[in-house]
């Protein structure tokens, strides 16, 4: 049950005057507290009233003067000011108006029309009160439906999201964001919120033809006058929305049009891009028959072991284009001594051990690379710091760099060479496991055997070239 409306009586008169007020406004039905005029401004503010009433006869100057101190304090700005003036002095009704007061009453007056301006007053705050809510609710639900994207990879978890806000705007709780796949001419399931029956809500599910159940509002999402999909509220059994909360429920299907069509824009761009980093990466292994396809690999075994170390979406993502870029600086290194079938004397040896510090040097400019450089840089630090090419060691190598050092070891053994055949990967990995916390970081090579015992890792993965972007949106 609501409380009833609390109302500070704000008196400076006769008690006699007093109690009679607060015998009527009691009798209304409401929470009376009283104040003299100095303890005003604290009672209000330890606890704010719905309704304030100033009956002050005093100086003319002593209504209008509390009304701006109540006004000046934002915890007492929401409260109603209900001024009672004497019937000769009008002036100082306006001026307590000028000063913050809602309404004024001359005195004497009837106890009817005391009782309905305090209604009024009432109704106004009630009012307020509500645009204030929906204000601060609507203003709150579209902040987070901006900040709902949170990667181009995970576009159903957003739009669970999206399905979310909107079920919370209109005050339901089942509902379904739909999406029309052009490809297949139909529209699909791809969020799903709530109980309800198997005609209302299955997750992954094709969508029949024809209009959706009774009682389940469907609002279509067109984009530059192309279906989109639709999102459906399941309000069986709910009493039918306002106008605005349906005003509402369009501005969030825009929104969610708006965040679907960035979201393909962004996945579209960032696959080109991938493209074009593959195909540079290719024009490294194309320098070396032996190499070739050995990027690609080296970056989906680097996703895998990532995503084993619990590296966020972006940090995947930056981890991705530093395995497929990290031979990227052997560009700059003579043939003569890249193809070279026999050792490498000492001078050879440190032109090869070049190649990371150039590849960083080829790729700082590339605004979207600059998360992968550390990795691109240090992909040959050994955990022991006998590496290059700034001799780092242990932590103070980059996560990155170390994981794409156990995957680019890992590749080299179990890929067929024009001299030898790939070894087996129990072999591989036996082999570094020799190495493990001197050359590897030991936590890397572990999650490495570990995805090579439970299958996650097979042998014929190290000879196929893998959907990179692919395993990006799956969270690979």
């Amino acid at each position: 049950m609501s409380r009833a409306p609390a109302v500070l009586v704000v008196h400076g008169g006769d008690a006699c005057e007093r109690r009679q007020l607060e015998s009527v406004l009691s009798g209304a039905g409401y929470e009376v507290r009283e104040s003299v005029p100095v303890d005003a401004l604290e009672k209000a503010l330890r606890d704010p009233p719905d309704l304030i009433l100033i009956d002050l006869p005093g100086p003319p100057d002593a209504a209008p003067g509390l009304c701006a101190r109540l006004r000046s304090e934002p915890r007492c700005r929401e409260a109603s000011i209900l001024v009672l003036a004497p019937g000769e002095g009008p002036a100082m009704a306006v001026a307590s108006l000028d000063s913050g007061a809602d309404d004024f009453l001359s005195k004497p007056f009837a106890t009817d029309e005391l009782l309905a301006r305090v209604r009024a007053a009432l109704r106004g705050k009630a009012l307020a009160d509500g645009l204030r809510d929906a204000g601060s609710f609507y203003l709150d639900l579209f902040s987070r439906m901006a900040a709902t994207v949170t990667s181009p990879f995970r576009l159903d978890e957003d739009l669970a999201r999206i399905l979310a806000h909107a079920l919370e705007a209109i005050g339901a709780g089942k509902g379904r964001l739909l999406l029309f796949d052009p490809h297949r001419d139909r529209l699909e399931v791809r969020a799903a919120a709530g109980e309800a029956p198997a005609d209302a809500l299955q997750a992954g599910s094709v969508v029949p033809e024809g209009p959706p159940p009774p009682g389940v509002l469907r609002i279509p999402l067109v984009a530059r006058g192309d279906p989109l999909g639709a999102l459906e509220i399941d309000r069986r059994g709910l009493p039918p929305p306002s106008p605005e909360r349906e005003k509402l429920l369009s501005a969030i299907a825009a929104q969610a049009v708006m965040f679907v069509e960035n979201v393909r824009l962004n996945r579209e761009v960032r696959r080109m891009f991938l493209d074009v980093i593959i195909s540079l990466a290719g024009a490294v292994d194309a320098k070396d028959s032996y190499t070739h396809g050995h990027a690609v690999r080296v970056a989906r075994i680097s996703l895998l072991v990532g995503k084993e170390a619990g590296l966020r979406p972006a940090e995947r993502e930056a981890l991705l284009l530093a395995a497929l870029l990290h031979d990227i600086g052997k560009i700059g290194v003579p043939d003569s001594v890249l193809k070279k079938p026999s050792r490498l004397d000492g001078s050879e040896a440190d032109l090869m051990r070049d190649h990371p510090v150039i590849g960083a040097q080829m790729l700082r400019h590339i605004r979207a690379l600059r998360d992968s450089l550390p990795g691109i840089r240090h992909h040959h630090e050994h955990w022991d710091g006998s590496g290059y090419p700034d001799r780092l060691a242990g932590d103070a190598i980059p996560l990155a760099a170390r994981i794409i050092l156990v995957a680019d070891a890992f590749d080299a053994m179990t890929s067929d060479r024009i001299y030898r055949p790939g070894l087996t990967i129990d072999t591989a990995l036996g082999r570094m496991a020799q190495f493990r916390s001197s050359q590897f970081d030991p936590d890397q090579f572990d999650r490495l055997r570990r995805l090579c015992d439970e299958g996650v890792v097979r042998p014929e993965d190290c000879r196929t070239t893998p959907d990179l972007f692919g395993m990006l949106r799956a969270g690979a």
